[in-house]
């Protein structure tokens, strides 16, 4: 779950600075390019929480076959709930803008267009299936206590790879030793730049940081459509890097 709120907190400024243009767009009355704008976000965005959602219901999965406690399994699901709620409007956003800028009646929309609900089952069975096959999770039986070990506590994951990237260790070399995703990686290097905790030329070449930079001042692009349109030339980790190392030295 920590996991998911550092996605969704790397996301936010990101989300912030999105929503300002589309406000100023709306208020310029440019109708074509807001609806443009609502498609792409839209597509992001549903991208963003369909790859959320598939870690939750992982996780979901996970845990109903380790354990009865329902409390944490209810907290699961009232997430996924508002994770579902966000597709759902997200699926609707191009059409609720337009109805409402051409005066349309709103509609509801049928069960054909619900396409995100199709999607969770969809990933609800291939997480089921995961479970099942891990070899972890069979061995125990529905209830029994899982062994106490070494547990991070809160922040403790963060900070390792700090000091891993302090050690002169890579981001591909970090995810490999921890047995981690890349990503996950670079939302702790993120955070840490933020923080005052990391330098970004200890993970990035000078070079590298000063296209990037270039790139995120001249365009008033959100880093999800820079990301696409330089055909993943730069992970959306390396974009927040710098986006963090120019907001904290103020340029």
């Amino acid at each position: 779950m920590g996991i998911l709120l550092e996605r969704f907190r790397d996301e936010r400024r990101n989300t912030t600075v999105f929503r300002s243009q589309l406000q100023k767009l709306l208020q310029q009355n440019r109708r074509e390019v807001l609806l443009e704008r609502v498609a792409k976000g839209s597509a992001y965005y549903t991208i963003f929480m369909e790859e959320n959602l598939k870690q939750l219901l992982f996780h979901l999965a996970e845990v109903m076959r380790l354990t009865r406690t329902k409390t944490y399994r209810n907290a699961l699901s009232e997430i996924e709930q508002q994770i579902m709620i966000a597709m759902d409007k997200l699926e609707r956003a191009e059409y609720m803008v337009d109805s409402f800028l051409s005066g349309r009646k709103i509609e509801i929309a049928g069960a054909e267009h619900r396409t995100h609900i199709k999607r969770r089952s969809e990933l609800w069975e291939m997480a089921q299936k995961a479970a099942e096959e891990n070899p972890k999770l069979t061995s125990r039986k529905s209830g029994q206590k899982r062994k106490k070990g070494a547990k991070l506590e809160k922040g403790e994951t963060y900070r390792i790879t700090c000091a891993l990237i302090k050690e002169g260790k890579s981001i591909k070399e970090i995810a490999a030793k921890r047995n981690l995703a890349a990503s996950t990686i670079e939302r702790h290097v993120v955070r840490g730049i933020r923080e005052g905790a990391l330098d970004i030329f200890a993970v990035l070449p000078k070079e590298r940081v000063q296209e990037l930079a270039g790139l995120l001042q001249e365009s008033s692009d959100s880093i999800g459509e820079i990301h696409s349109l330089q055909n993943g030339r730069y992970t959306h980790g390396e974009l927040h890097m710098v986006q963090a190392h120019l907001e904290k030295t103020g340029q």
